[in-house]
């Protein structure tokens, strides 16, 4: 399964989406915040959950389940502008577009939690779940 690609092609999405940039610059981060050295907030993480590659198209990944969150140490209103700006920018459920060797064939928002108060490290989450549908294509 191809996951660094999908995890790449995800986060060119992200940045490209009108406001991210401004808020997190290029801190969008393919692993869980625990596994950055030193994360800068505002950022967002992307983890990649589960995907099954279908058996008559060898290069589809159907379907792909990817979490994805927002941080912020400043308050509960960046996370949620954060948050809100991602789900909308990647929210499709017929549109087709490519980045890189990936193209989406659906990606939707099926759950989302927060925000939350993470005491223990002073910064706000908010999490949603996607799923998605890809195909790869080498290159």
């Amino acid at each position: 399964m191809p996951v660094r690609p999908i995890l790449a092609a995800f986060r060119t999405r992200i940045l490209a989406i009108d406001g991210v940039s401004a808020l997190v610059a290029d801190r969008v981060y393919p692993a869980h915040l625990a596994d950055v050295a030193e994360p800068a907030y505002p950022c967002v993480t992307l983890f990649h959950l589960r995907a099954k590659r279908g058996v008559w198209m060898p290069r589809i990944n159907d379907p792909g389940v990817l979490l994805i969150q927002s941080w912020s140490k400043v308050d509960m209103d960046e996370v949620l502008n954060l948050y809100e700006l991602v789900s909308e920018g990647l929210h499709t459920q017929v549109t087709r577009t490519s980045g890189g060797n990936v193209c989406f064939h659906e990606v939707r928002e099926v759950d989302s939690r927060g925000p939350t108060w993470v005491a223990e490290d002073s910064v706000w989450l908010m999490s949603a779940w996607i799923h998605y549908r890809a195909s790869t294509h080498p290159g």
